[in-house]
C-alpha cells in the first residue's frame, strides 16, 4: 500500500523546473488546443452535426463553434 500512495503523490505534486511549475506550463500549452479545437468538436458532435462531408458549409456549424468557445 505504501508504494501505491507514493505513485499517487507523484502524480498530484507540482514539480518545478528552473523555478517554473511543470503543470502550469502544461496547462498553458494545452489550453488553446482544448479551447479552440477539442471543445468545439465535442459541441458539434453533441448537437448532432455530421462532421463528414460539407459540415463546414452549413450555418448551424458556424453558429455552434463560437458558442462553444
Amino acid at each position: 500500500m505504501q508504494r501505491r500512495a507514493s505513485v499517487h503523490s507523484s502524480f498530484c505534486s507540482a514539480r518545478t523546473v528552473a523555478g517554473r511549475s511543470v503543470l502550469d506550463d502544461l496547462e498553458r500549452s494545452l489550453h488553446p488546443v482544448s479551447a479552440f479545437l477539442v471543445i468545439p468538436v465535442f459541441a458539434l458532435a453533441d448537437a448532432g452535426v455530421d462532421l463528414r462531408g460539407d459540415a463546414l458549409g452549413r450555418p448551424l456549424t458556424w453558429a455552434i463553434i463560437p458558442a462553444s468557445s
